[in-house]
C-alpha cells in the first residue's frame, strides 16, 4: 500500500478514507467549499449509508465530529475500547506541537487527554497502545494520533495526526 514519505501508511485513496466512525469500521469522505461542508459515510457492519450537508458559520462543529454524533444518535453509542495506559504517559505527551497556523495542543484533565488543533475545539483521545514504536490514540472524530519518541532520549518529540484526508507531522515545542 502507498505511504507518506516517512513510511506512514495512508488510509486515503481515490477520494475515500478507510477508518472508524463512532467505534465502527467505515469508509467515508468529507469536503466542502465556502459556506458548507459535506460528509458521506458507509458503515459495512450495519449496511448503512449516510449523506450529510452542513451550512457553515464561524465556530461551527467539524463535519467529521458532527458525523460521529449523527451515527451515535441513529445507531447508538459504541464505546471506544481503550488500552491500559501508564500513569506517566499523559504527562509525557501533554504540551504544544508545531507552529501557527499548523499547531496542536495536548492537554490532560480528569485522567484523560484531549487534542486541540487549528482553532477547533478539544477532541477526546482514547489510548490504543504502543504500536510500531509510537504511542497511538484515536480522536473522537476518528483521526489517528501518534506520538513519536526520540531515538536517543525516549521522550516524545513529534506528533502525527492522520485525519484520513490529511496527515500532519508536528514537532514538539
Amino acid at each position: 500500500s502507498a505511504g507518506a514519505n516517512d513510511g506512514t501508511p495512508l488510509r486515503y485513496a481515490m477520494g475515500l478514507v478507510r477508518g472508524e466512525v463512532a467505534g465502527r469500521p467505515a469508509i467515508y469522505h468529507t469536503g466542502g467549499i465556502a459556506g458548507f461542508t459535506t460528509w458521506l459515510a458507509y458503515l459495512p457492519e450495519d449496511s448503512v449509508h449516510i449523506a450529510m450537508t452542513v451550512n457553515m458559520i464561524a465556530g461551527s462543529e467539524r463535519p467529521s465530529l458532527a458525523g460521529v454524533k449523527l451515527v451515535e444518535r441513529v445507531l447508538g453509542a459504541r464505546p471506544m475500547v481503550a488500552a491500559a495506559m501508564s500513569d506517566a504517559l499523559p504527562g509525557a505527551v501533554s504540551g504544544s506541537y508545531g507552529t501557527a497556523p499548523r499547531s496542536a495542543t495536548v492537554t490532560e484533565s480528569n485522567g484523560g487527554l484531549s487534542l486541540t488543533m487549528l482553532g477547533g475545539g478539544p477532541l477526546a483521545l482514547t489510548y490504543r497502545g504502543a504500536i510500531d514504536g509510537a504511542e497511538q490514540f484515536i480522536a473522537a472524530d476518528g483521526a489517528i494520533v501518534r506520538f513519536e519518541r526520540g531515538s536517543n532520549t525516549g521522550t516524545i518529540v513529534r506528533l502525527h495526526v492522520d485525519g484520513g484526508t490529511s496527515h500532519l507531522v508536528l514537532d514538539r515545542r
